[in-house]
């Protein structure tokens, strides 16, 4: 599975799209390679990011390069997608479209991870 995804990711220009933010950036983090763990951890056996850095990362999958990932990494990663998400989303939609000649008229938007927050009154007032 992970080099299905890999072959994807690369495929796709996500890799490529990744490292040419961070360079430009000057970010020297494994963000590329800890979103690519993180997303293809999601596509073999879906869990958190501890059991992607504690279990899937350290004993289910062989890849030496990313033995070195620590948990902060994927979560500082997280922290860099977020950052830049809108040049980043728009870049790869871009440039799937191209590779599939699509025409696009609509496009949904996951929103299935996401939560709301409830907060007490009491609490939200200080906020």
């Amino acid at each position: 599975m992970l080099y299905v995804a890999r072959a994807l990711w690369e495929a796709l220009g996500i890799g490529p799209l990744l490292r040419a933010k961070m360079q430009q950036t000057g970010c020297e983090a494994p963000h590329d390679l800890a979103l690519l763990a993180m997303t293809a951890h999601r596509l073999a056996r879906p869990g958190s990011k501890l059991a992607c850095q504690e279990q899937w990362l350290a004993d289910d999958v062989y890849w030496p390069e990313a033995h070195a990932l620590a948990l902060e990494h994927l979560y500082r990663a997280m922290d860099f997608r977020l950052c830049h998400i809108e040049a980043l989303a728009q870049e790869t939609f871009l440039r799937i479209a191209d590779l599939f000649n699509a025409d696009v008229d609509l496009i949904f938007w996951d929103t299935t991870t996401l939560y709301c927050l409830s907060l007490p009154k009491t609490l939200a007032r200080t906020w």
